[in-house]
């Protein structure tokens, strides 16, 4: 998978977001876009915190491997 930040588009970010409110951090039907932006951002880092990952808002590999 590629790193997804901030800023991104499309189908793997729509993804990160359906995870991450399946996974108990649910999202506006706003966010739920395929755009990454700030409220996705401050939900990666929360889900990075609690599964005690490096918190940078950014999916990465370590983060990837959590979500799936």
């Amino acid at each position: 998978m590629r790193v997804i930040r901030e800023g991104d588009r499309g189908r793997q970010v729509a993804d990160v977001q359906r995870r991450l409110a399946a996974l108990g951090h649910p999202a506006s039907d706003k966010e739920l876009n395929g755009v990454f932006g700030p409220e996705t951002r401050l939900r990666v880092m929360a889900f990075q915190q609690e599964r005690g990952l490096s918190v940078d808002g950014i999916v990465g590999d370590d983060t990837w491997r959590q979500l799936v």
